[in-house]
């Protein structure tokens, strides 16, 4: 089944997802699967922009832009203890 989004333009004007990679020997599954979450989300809630954005987005390590009505910030964060890594992507999108 695919994911889908249901409800009003007006009820939800931020949508975010984000994953945590934690095991760096998969993160490219990771950030493949999370790329595809990514687009499946565009496909629905904003399909003018989609190939833009992810196209655009993703990959980067931090950034904004601004593409038709819509405002998208992508994220990435690492984090390090010891020697432990992980690494956090997230992406909002946001009704301008």
């Amino acid at each position: 089944m695919k994911p889908h989004v249901e409800g009003e333009r007006t009820v939800a004007n931020v949508l975010k997802l984000k994953i945590t990679v934690q095991d760096m020997d998969k993160k490219e599954l990771d950030l493949a699967f999370f790329r595809n979450c990514v687009e499946d989300l565009l496909a629905i809630s904003a399909p003018k922009i989609a190939p833009l954005v992810v196209s655009e987005i993703i990959g980067k390590e931090t950034s904004s832009h601004i593409f038709s009505d819509y405002i998208i910030h992508h994220k990435k964060e690492v984090f390090a203890i010891k020697d432990f890594v992980s690494e956090e992507y997230s992406i909002s999108i946001q009704l301008k």
